[in-house]
């Protein structure tokens, strides 16, 4: 049988399988790392297969639920993908339940981190105003109605991001025949966005030493200590560092391998281990080494705080100064003063074109010059915090 654990340490595959639970349920992994609930039912002597949902915006408890509604459903011989059709047909084209829909089936590009941000923003800022509403009578003052709403709070992002979710929702229920028309097109540039605000780094030399020495001297928790470290040297994003799995960690080949469902463009991603990042998992060991999470914390193993970084660097006095995001800005913006090659610094960031599709994208590209790369840069970051480089020296 399915659990919860289970599902979460499933890894994806060269090839999609199957984990089977009861009543015919079963999770598929994908090879993109994308995992979801399927029933298999036999009715009329054929077998049949039917999606249920993308976990986790749908829990093994409700899809189970839902497995054994389709099993009660087929014992009175009749089909139950028609009867739910019927029935969504009748009851179930509020926007509230067209926008689950579209989250567990239609966005399947992003991580799930995303896809929980999604949901969140619709139930605090959408649902309560919209989500009862048939998308079919739904009209542009409505959403105008929900976005001024937001707009007066002086919240402009999520405003254009709330925007931009319902018209993908309303898009969906056009491809399933439950609305024609996208009544949010009139208000594409309603919402006035503010200046872009960049996460705050340091990137003049003197400035960088200085914190990495302060770093190094701080007395916060062991993975506090070693996470900033970690940050500094490794340029993923604080989400990437905070959930590190021992699992991810590849000692033979040298690399930390991060899966695509844990990258925020569900493209796997590698790491080279550097010496000093070496340094820093070989320090966790006798603390985590035996949890899921490199920087557990206990007494559950859980991953470190979301805000733990960037409470230590503020504590530290650098508040508005620099985040726990700003270290990939820090090394993009040193990396390129030192005249590295765009791609390998792009590449080592995560960051991918747009135009390029999954079967294209190649995680490993330039590995042999990122690693050195890498390596470059973590000698230079040690350079600066032990005196040894010349803070003048790209300046």
């Amino acid at each position: 049988m399915l659990t919860d654990r289970k599902i979460k340490a499933a890894k994806p595959a060269d090839k999609k399988y199957k984990l089977y639970d009861t009543h015919g349920l079963f999770l598929l992994v994908r090879e993109s790392g994308s995992k979801s609930f399927f029933v298999r039912y036999t009715l009329s002597g054929r077998r049949r297969e039917a999606s249920l949902g993308k976990y986790p915006a749908l829990s093994l408890k409700s899809a189970r639920l839902l497995a054994a509604e389709y099993q009660s459903i087929v014992a009175q011989g009749n089909d139950p993908r028609i009867v739910k059709k019927q029935i969504q047909l009748v009851d179930d084209t509020s926007f509230k339940t067209v926008a689950g829909e579209w989250l567990t089936k239609g966005k399947t590009n992003v991580s799930d981190d995303h896809i929980a941000r999604i949901g969140s923003r619709l139930k605090n800022h959408v649902y309560p105003y919209i989500g009862h509403k048939c998308v079919k009578q739904l009209r542009t003052p409505d959403i105008k109605e929900v976005l001024d709403t937001i707009i007066d709070a002086k919240k402009f992002e999520t405003a254009e991001r709330c925007r931009g979710y319902i018209s993908e929702v309303l898009c969906y229920a056009i491809m399933s025949g439950l609305c024609e028309f996208d009544v949010t097109t009139p208000l594409r540039g309603y919402v006035k966005k503010p200046p872009v605000k960049h996460r705050p780094a340091l990137i003049e030399l003197r400035d960088v030493a200085s914190m990495l020495q302060k770093i190094w001297d701080y007395s916060g928790t062991v993975r506090v200590r070693y996470g900033l470290r970690l940050s500094a040297y490794s340029m993923l994003r604080p989400v990437e560092v905070r959930t590190a799995e021992w699992s991810e960690i590849n000692w033979d080949r040298q690399l930390w391998e991060i899966p695509a469902e844990k990258m925020k463009m569900r493209r796997p991603h590698i790491v080279p281990l550097t010496t000093q990042i070496a340094d820093v998992l070989k320090a966790m060991q006798p603390f985590t080494g035996d949890c899921r999470y490199i920087f557990a914390q206990p007494p559950r193993d859980q991953p470190m705080s979301e805000n733990a970084i960037n409470s230590a660097l503020k504590r530290m006095g650098y508040k508005g100064e620099q985040t726990a995001h700003g270290f990939r800005g820090t090394a993009s913006t040193l990396l390129y003063e030192q005249n590295y090659h765009g791609d390998h610094i792009e590449m080592q960031l995560a960051h991918v074109e747009k135009k390029e599709t999954k079967a294209a994208y190649n995680h490993a590209r330039y590995l042999k010059q990122r690693r050195q790369m890498l390596q470059d840069y973590c000698d230079f970051l040690d350079g600066l915090r032990l005196g040894t480089v010349d803070t003048n020296e790209i300046e």
